[in-house]
């Protein structure tokens, strides 16, 4: 399996850095999908959660990877026990959805949840299969957990 880690970055434009090795300082640089995805075969992306333009950056771009290979889309911004709702899609699902969303989201910023969930629709739309991959279980975690959301 290969991989690729993509931090974007909002500001003067959206910029991003690709590596398939850790980078001790993080360079920067215009987002070249192809380039950066090459030939790997799981794309980690780490983004500013409250940020709409990377979010519209994403779903613009789910198309491109389902043509390079992609079959799959991973959101950290939901939580695993949202997985059978994914599957399904109906109306109810989307629904219980939209509310966690809200719920948890919207007190982090205007229009957060509605970004979430226009990328989730369209990840959908491009027949990726949506992984929900935020941990349900906090029970072990602290403040320098991978799993500690504020």
């Amino acid at each position: 399996m290969s991989w690729v880690f993509i931090g974007l970055l909002s500001g003067r434009g959206l910029l991003a850095a690709a590596s398939s090795v850790a980078q001790e300082i993080f360079h920067p640089e215009p987002f070249n999908l192809a380039k950066a995805v090459g030939n790997a075969n799981v794309l980690l992306v780490a983004d500013d959660h409250t940020q709409a333009e990377i979010k519209n950056f994403l779903g613009d771009h789910l198309q491109a990877l389902r043509a390079l290979g992609f079959r799959s889309f991973g959101i950290e911004m939901l939580p695993a026990r949202f997985q059978a709702d994914l599957n399904s899609w109906d109306a109810a699902a989307r629904q219980r959805i939209q509310r966690h969303l809200e719920e948890f989201w919207g007190e982090k910023g205007p229009g957060i949840p509605t970004d979430i969930l226009r990328l989730i629709e369209e990840a959908k739309r491009q027949r990726l299969t949506v992984i929900a991959i935020d941990s349900d279980d906090l029970s072990g975690a602290d403040e320098r957990s991978a799993s500690w959301v504020e």
